[in-house]
């Protein structure tokens, strides 16, 4: 959640970075040979969020006005 600087996974919530703000650039890594997701703000990397991924995935990132 770009607002908070949260991650959530299977109703687990984690503090992931930092909050983002108006006009930044979220990007998203997904690297299935690793098993890594990323994700990126204004071109730098947040990093890994999750590990051990295996397709199918359906990321998601929330934008809500704060």
């Amino acid at each position: 959640m770009c607002l908070s600087g949260q991650k959530i996974h299977k109703n687990m919530v984690e503090t992931y970075p930092t909050s983002s703000r108006r006009e930044d650039i979220i990007g998203l890594i997904v690297d299935l040979n690793t098993g890594r997701l990323e994700f990126m703000r204004n071109g730098l990397s947040l990093g890994i969020a999750y590990e051990n991924v295996k397709g199918p995935i359906s990321p998601c990132v929330s934008l809500l006005k704060g």
